[in-house]
């Protein structure tokens, strides 16, 4: 595919558990008002606790209408876990194309034009939290082993066959991003130049996992980090993190 290429289809996965109903049909609306060049194939992968909170949403007549621009299906899962969910989201959409994983909540704020593709196999939306105003998140690249470098759900990716590891709880996404990086040679130029400046994306910022519980975040950074690089890079890591402590 050429460099600068329109996309012509994303896949958009929403991993869901039991949030607000409201929260799931404001990122469904959200996709649904698209009406670029780029269309949206939307697979939303809920926990068996949400069943009857997703049938009543399917029974919604909005959802039902003839839309060119996008579609959404629904899979219901009975094994616990946001990884899991992914894994099965990433198993049904075609190796090679694009996606992104979002959460309830999230909104892309602004569709204009259409998505390009880089041949930098990676592509970063800009974003900002609802919470803050005026925080717009822009080439905001940190570096790959102080943490997740980026914000992991306006990371576009290409579905390559990568998974995300189940055994961790909050940092798979981390350990993802470095596998990837690492499978295509990609450092922080080429990221940056793979940046798209027409889509914000704006985050729920209360309900991200990561937030939940900063020791488990850090100890499974430190391991991710260790089996990806060795010793130096976590001790870089423990620099960066804990040298103003």
């Amino acid at each position: 595919m050429k460099n600068n290429s329109i996309l012509k289809t994303l896949h958009v996965i929403t991993p869901f558990k039991g949030e607000s109903t409201k929260l799931l049909e404001n990122t469904i609306e959200s996709l649904m008002i698209n009406r670029s060049q780029t269309s949206f194939e939307h697979k939303i992968i809920y926990d068996i606790s949400s069943k009857d909170i997703i049938l009543r949403l399917k029974n919604n007549i909005e959802y039902k209408k003839d839309n060119k621009f996008y579609r959404v299906s629904f899979q219901e899962v009975k094994k616990k876990g946001i990884y899991y969910a992914i894994n099965l989201g990433l198993e049904s959409i075609p190796l090679q194309s694009y996606y992104v994983v979002i959460g309830a909540g999230d909104l892309f704020k602004e569709i204009k034009g259409s998505l390009k593709v880089s041949r930098n196999k990676i592509i970063l939306l800009p974003y900002k939290l609802s919470s803050s105003k005026n925080n717009t998140y822009l080439r905001n690249v940190r570096n790959f082993y102080s943490g997740m470098p980026y914000c992991h759900n306006a990371i576009i990716y290409i579905n390559n066959g990568i998974k995300y590891n189940n055994n961790y709880k909050i940092s798979s996404d981390y350990d993802h991003f470095l596998k990837y990086v690492k499978k295509y040679n990609l450092n922080k130029k080429n990221i940056l130049n793979c940046f798209q400046e027409k889509i914000l994306v704006d985050f729920e910022s209360s309900i991200g996992i990561s937030s939940k519980s900063k020791f488990l975040k850090y100890f499974e950074n430190m391991l991710i980090i260790y089996r990806d690089s060795g010793y130096l890079k976590l001790i870089f890591y423990f620099w960066h993190n804990f040298r103003k402590v």
